[in-house]
This record gives C-alpha cells, structure tokens and sequence, in this order.
C-alpha cells in the first residue's frame, strides 16, 4: 500500500530538519553528531503526527556541507546558497509525490521508485543544509559578532521547519487518498472525507508558511547587500 511504502520520507525526511529551532552551537566533531535512524513512523495509522522526529547528520553527510565561512557577508551568502539547495530538493520532492499520483502508485511502478528515490535524496540534503545553517547561525551570533544576523537565520529555520512538517504531513495524507481510491474508504483509517478535510487545512498552513519564508527571505536578503557593502567600504 502506497503511504505503508512512503514512511521513508515520513521518517527520515521529517527528522533532518525539524531541531531547527534547538541547535545554537557548531558541530564540531561529525562522527559524534551521527544518531542512529529512528525506526518508520506508522502512516497506516492515518496519523499525521507520528511524522515528527530528529536526525543530526553524520560524518559522511557533513563531507558535503560548505566550509566554514570567514566574514559576515560570506557567512550570510552561505546560508543563501543553501537555501537555493534546499528548496530544489522540496521542488523534487513534490513533483516525484504529483508524478506518484498521477501513475497507478503501485508498489514496483516507475513512479513508485522515483518517490522513494527522492525521499532518500531530500533526506541527505536537508540534514546537511539544515545541520550547516544552524552551524552558520552559531557562527554569526559568537565569533562574527552578528546576533541580528543570527536571528534572521534562526526565524528562516523556524519558517523552515515550519514548512518540513507540512509538507510531509500533506504528503502522507495525500499518499492515504491514493489508497482511499485504490483500496475504498473502509480499508484506510479515517476514510476519505476525513482525509482530504486534514488535507485542506496543510495546504492552507503551507501558503501561510510559504508567505511566512518568502518574508524572512527578504530580510536576509537584505542584510546580506548590507554586509556587502559593509565589506567594500
């Protein structure tokens, strides 16, 4: 069943972003930041909740991450780069879910593969960018002395983990209409008019999120033309 299968990203992908908001200090030793993976959150539950867990990356995911920046503009054009990263991962991602529904989504299709495909690849990008953004954060707030910086990382984070939790919640919910339609109501928890009701209020809290990161965005975006010009001078 399709949403059984697509616990991968549910776990995983979930878990790489979400302590946004609760690292303040560099990782300084990779291997010692290696957690081990939580086991699959059960979709069949029709639980969007249980999709909500931790991962801090380990040494082979941080040999990826960018070096450490030395000055506030570097710093700042940093977490710029990897933002572009990690919102072409989130296109991926959502266009691999659009092709899963629209070919029949079984277990062994091309589609099938594809999604699960992206779910392993947005799971290793969104632990290192998400683990070199609160690096960088850190950065700022101590040895560059940039705490205003700092914050507007720290609310891009927020925003971030924000929009993780939606996303992967309107995609297990989207993945149980796929079996609602395959296998009728009675044979998914919660059937379809539950479903797609829980499925109307992610996408409403994803545009307000979307707005929200657009927003913080913007900020950063001008405080790094600040620093620019800060360094020119």
């Amino acid at each position: 069943r399709v949403h059984g299968d697509t616990s991968l990203l549910m776990d995983k992908e979930s878990m790489a972003g979400a302590r946004a908001d609760e690292v303040q200090e560099p990782i300084t030793d990779p291997d010692a930041s290696a957690a081990p993976s939580a086991c699959a959150c059960d979709l069949e539950s029709g639980d969007p909740e249980r999709v909500h867990r931790h991962l801090i990356p380990g040494a082979e995911m941080m040999a990826r991450a960018p070096p450490r920046p030395q000055t506030p503009f570097a710093a700042l054009a940093t977490v710029m780069r990897l933002q572009d990263r990690r919102a072409a991962a989130f296109n991926a991602l959502d266009a691999a879910m659009r092709d899963l529904e629209g070919g029949d989504g079984g277990v062994g299709s091309a589609a099938h593969a594809a999604y699960l495909q992206k779910a392993e690849d947005a799971t290793a990008e969104f632990a290192v960018v998400s683990n070199a953004i609160r690096n960088t954060e850190a950065l700022l707030r101590t040895t560059l002395s940039r705490p205003g910086a700092a914050d507007l990382v720290r609310r891009l984070q927020l925003c971030e983990r924000d929009r993780l939790v939606a996303t992967t919640t309107a995609h297990a919910l989207r993945a149980r209409a796929l079996d609602v339609g395959r296998h009728g109501e009675d044979a998914v928890p919660g059937g379809q008019a539950d479903g797609m009701a829980s499925l109307d209020q992610v996408r409403a809290t994803l545009v307000a999120v979307k707005a929200a990161l657009g927003d913080a965005l913007d900020e950063l975006r001008e405080a790094l033309e600040e620093e620019r010009e800060l360094e020119a001078s």
